[in-house]
């Protein structure tokens, strides 16, 4: 019974987030997820594991194709923009269990975070304020404050001069 269930959440989602209007996309996603702040964008064919341990701040901007792992927990604040195919996870397979068991914790996007396109961040980092993350970047490990990284796994190539006072949905 708990496949079922699990099979028709997946297929829900599936068949929502791949809805053209993104106002009921939102509205959706406002009603499975933990927390979702104001003026959010989201892409379509979003896709979410674990929505009821997501949080989404304000001025998000998920563009479409993403994958948000919230099933240890998911915190997004405010002005993020992350890159379409990118995948956020907060749950792995543990490569030295015999039994291939799961491991993960909280993953967390501070403010003002641009998480360019194919990027993947792995469970348990934490990308502070202001950072960026180039395309195709896997995030294995914490990101510092305004730090720009880029490669597999991703190390920093920079810093960012940005006073991040901009916010996404700014007209």
């Amino acid at each position: 019974m708990k496949n079922l269930l699990w099979k028709i959440y997946q297929w829900v989602n599936s068949f929502v987030f791949g809805i053209p209007v993104m106002v009921i996309r939102c509205k959706y996603a406002s009603f499975v997820l933990c927390k979702m702040g104001k003026s959010n964008t989201i892409g379509i064919h979003l896709r979410i594991m674990g929505g009821g341990r997501i949080s989404l701040g304000n001025d998000i901007v998920i563009n479409r194709n993403v994958v948000l792992d919230g099933r240890k927990g998911l915190e997004i604040q405010d002005s993020v923009d992350i890159g379409e195919y990118s995948s956020i996870w907060s749950l792995q397979h543990d490569p030295n269990n015999i039994n291939h068991e799961c491991i993960g914790s909280k993953t967390i996007i501070e403010d003002h975070v641009w998480i360019a396109p194919h990027s993947i961040i792995l469970p348990g980092v934490k990308i502070c304020k202001g950072a960026v993350v180039a395309t195709g970047s896997v995030v294995t490990r914490d990101v510092p404050e305004l730090a720009i990284v880029a490669g597999v796994p991703a190390k920093q190539i920079g810093i960012r001069k940005n006073p991040l006072t901009y916010k996404l949905h700014k007209k």
